[in-house]
């Protein structure tokens, strides 16, 4: 078999600024037919790289097509446990400090032309490509959302940044945003993502207070 006119089955794509990729495997599910390319992009110049996920087809030659590259993900390919709705979807995000924003600095392609913001309401925008930072220094870091009114909750999901690295916290509930109740948290660093609590009550605001570990926040979800 000759070698197709197009050998190269996945390079960057400017129009939906998915830069890389690089370091890619394959794989498919057992018992299906579908295969899925993973990789890594670009990311914040190489040093923040994210993980994406695309479906690779075949031409009936057996060779590989081009990849399209988007960042919508392939979704769940085996049933997951489902504790929708997501209430903080919907709240409002505040916190004690905000790391400023980072401009990419392009190396060889000036298109890659990104800004990086750290601002709370990204840690419940659904993505898991943005995230709140706290500001270097800040000795007492906390993260907060307001769920607009009273709800019945009975779990959280808190997606550290560098999981791997260990975090130890403190989550309280209040209805009124002045008094504090414990919900969940560990005083004892613990490497895990996401960290889960369990606790049925009703509140409407909820603090996330970083003991140990990066004071940062891909995602945090309330059930």
């Amino acid at each position: 078999m000759g070698a197709p006119a197009q050998d190269i089955i996945a390079t960057t794509d400017h129009e939906h600024k998915v830069f890389g990729p690089g370091h890619g495997c394959f794989f498919h599910p057992r018992g299906s037919d579908q295969w899925y390319f993973v990789y890594l992009e670009y990311g914040r110049g190489g040093t923040t790289r994210q993980i994406y996920a695309d479906k690779m087809n075949f031409n009936t030659d057996g060779t590989i097509q081009p990849i399209t590259l988007t960042k919508n993900g392939v979704g769940a390919l085996r049933p997951t446990a489902d504790r929708s709705p997501n209430l903080a979807s919907s709240a409002r995000a505040i916190a004690s400090s905000v790391l400023p924003e980072y401009r990419v600095r392009p190396r060889q392609d000036h298109s890659l032309d990104r800004v990086e913001t750290y601002a709370p309401v990204n840690a419940i925008d659904g993505c898991n490509g943005t995230r709140w930072m706290a500001a270097k220094g800040d000795p007492a870091p906390w993260w907060q959302i307001d769920l607009g009114q009273p709800r019945d909750i009975s779990c959280t999901e808190a997606y550290f940044v560098k999981p791997a690295a260990g975090h130890a916290y403190k989550l309280e509930w209040s209805l009124d945003g002045g008094n504090w109740q414990p919900y969940g948290g560990h005083a004892d660093v613990i490497c895990r993502s996401p960290h889960v609590d369990f606790k049925p009550v009703r509140a409407r605001y909820l603090k996330l207070s970083v003991l140990k570990g990066e004071p940062g926040l891909w995602e945090f979800r309330v059930y």
